[in-house]
């Protein structure tokens, strides 16, 4: 990570000697040259030229743990899948910490397989839709920057569809 935040820092492409003089602990330049070659794959870092005229500069893109670039290498079945089992978790995981009583299992086949659970509240049943909605959104706008209309959207995409009180309308801004 200190090769990325050096490069960030300059502003501008270096050479692999540039940014070896510039780390503040020696590292291999075997393991700078994978290091670079992987962000590069990525689109986090951008490499112009060849040979000794090489140099590397930051892209401006997130690194891949943030936006799921592990699933790049996985075909689409099973990237699918993945990212399936990954908002299932999320949202049973994070509406139970809201008290939601639902099961990973029960998530599971409410969003999976379009089921609803026999003696849970409909209240519940809308926090898992709105918020796997809203683990979707994020999905889709991983490469794009963080703005008050994707804060909009998500905020949206989490209230439940029935009307709770006509001065606070779903979605709505609080004023």
């Amino acid at each position: 990570m200190a090769v990325l935040a050096c490069l960030k820092e300059s502003g501008r492409a270096l050479s692999l000697p540039e940014i070896s003089f510039r780390l503040p602990e020696h590292a291999p330049e075997r393991s700078m040259r994978r290091w670079l070659a992987a962000w590069v794959e990525e689109g986090i870092v951008v490499r112009t030229g060849r040979k000794r005229g090489t140099r590397y500069s930051y892209a401006g893109v997130q690194p891949s743990g943030s936006s799921l670039g592990f699933l790049r290498s996985l075909p689409s079945h099973r990237r699918a899948t993945v990212l399936e089992q990954i908002r299932d978790l999320w949202t049973h995981t994070s509406t139970a910490l809201e008290g939601n009583t639902l099961t990973l299992g029960d998530t599971h086949a409410i969003l999976g397989l379009g089921l609803t659970v026999s003696g849970k509240s409909l209240h519940e049943h809308q926090e898992i839709v709105g918020h796997a909605r809203a683990i979707d959104l994020l999905y889709r706008s991983l490469e794009r920057r963080l703005d008050r209309d994707l804060i909009f959207a998500l905020h949206k995409a989490v209230q439940t569809d029935s009307v709770q009180d006509i001065y606070k309308p779903i979605g709505a801004w609080k004023v």
